[in-house]
């Protein structure tokens, strides 16, 4: 498999997956209660605007921010230390925090941990009548659209309909490297969702910036109830698909197939989509005299000044909510528009600017 995963290259937000000796997922708790009391398991999330500098860095344990005295990391050995109350972690990464590997110390118990990137969620439209088709070769097909066409830019698209996320981790073994794929798709108009298992497709990441996902024979997707309502898009559930990204992975286009064997023009859709920053995390300040309020993110909610929202949405690099209260002089509901390092936070409609915080 040749991978390349560029999108890592403009993310900040790391996180470290605790595993068994098999590369499984364990949950952890730092304190007996919390398990007792089924709370969330132990997550530690590394923010990292300048990988130099580390005073811009936040360090979370769950949603609690690890003071900057409890952890270290030298620049020339790249290697990461943390003590926070009973748990104590050292991590050897890559010279671009890119990834990372070392072991998490808790409650006497010593785990094996990974760190990495955030996987990445794409918003995507999707038209039946782009003109996506497919040619067969050897057996084999292959999808094939044209962006410059007229069918393209006069397809009728439903918007957002289709999103996906995907992340590739790679973990050595004895004697060769394994990757871990995470592989998630949402149908936003039936509100219905689907996680194929990880041996049931290939998916791959290659350096000309293109992206394939591809099932194995015999592992058709969940279906849907779609058809009942004589959809034109009966489902967005691929069993194969090919992206072409731009340079810096913010935005997508390409082409699905929705059948195992489509023809010619039926059964495959066009698709354009953006990506979900994944960089919008952390204590965020708002700089104005009239508003200075302290903003709490995280994938999600989001506190202003303690208070929680009763709805957080993101939107590529837009957070929409609403139902804050209590909060004087930040509005009730509204949005917020980030850049793309999630590093400066605008109160749309205002004029009004934050920053991540360095703490």
């Amino acid at each position: 498999m040749s991978i390349h995963v560029f999108h890592q290259l403009v993310s900040t937000v790391k996180h470290f997956n605790i595993v068994s000796e098999a590369n499984k997922s364990i949950p952890i708790f730092l304190f007996e209660k919390d398990k007792e009391e089924k709370k969330e398991p132990c997550k530690l999330t590394l923010i990292t605007p300048s990988t130099m500098d580390i005073s811009t860095w936040q360090l979370f344990c769950q949603n609690e921010l690890i003071p900057k005295k409890n952890y270290s990391y030298d620049l020339e050995n790249h290697t990461l230390k943390i003590m926070h109350n009973n748990l104590q972690a050292q991590f050897q990464t890559d010279s671009l925090l890119l990834k990372g590997k070392g072991q998490i110390k808790v409650n006497e118990q010593i785990f094996a941990a990974v760190m990495e990137l955030s996987p990445v969620t794409y918003i995507c439209d999707v038209s039946a009548n782009a003109g996506v088709y497919v040619s067969y070769e050897t057996g084999d097909y292959k999808i094939k659209w044209d962006v410059n066409s007229d069918k393209w830019r006069n397809a009728t698209w439903e918007n957002g309909r289709y999103i996906f996320t995907y992340g590739l981790t790679d973990i050595p073994l004895v004697g060769q490297t394994d990757y871990v794929k995470t592989f998630n798709v949402i149908d936003a108009k039936l509100g219905s969702s689907w996680n194929p298992p990880d041996d049931s497709f290939t998916l791959t990441v290659l350096s000309n910036f293109s992206f394939n996902f591809s099932l194995a024979s015999g592992n058709p997707p969940t279906t849907s109830n779609s058809n009942t309502n004589n959809d034109t898009i009966p489902s967005v559930f691929p069993y194969r698909m090919v992206d072409n990204f731009d340079g810096f992975a913010q935005h997508l286009t390409g082409a699905m197939s929705i059948v195992d064997k489509p023809i010619a023009e039926r059964g495959v859709l066009g698709i354009r989509g953006h990506v979900q920053n994944p960089n919008i995390y952390g204590f965020y300040q708002m700089k104005q005299q009239q508003l200075t309020n302290r903003l709490f993110i995280t994938n999600d909610f989001l506190t202003v000044d303690g208070k929680k929202a009763e709805k957080m949405v993101k939107e590529g690099s837009v957070i929409n909510y609403e139902g804050l209260k209590d909060v004087e002089g930040f509005p009730s509901s509204g949005s917020l528009e980030f850049n793309e390092c999630g590093s400066i936070v605008k109160i749309v409609g205002l004029n009004v600017e934050g920053e991540r915080m360095n703490i």
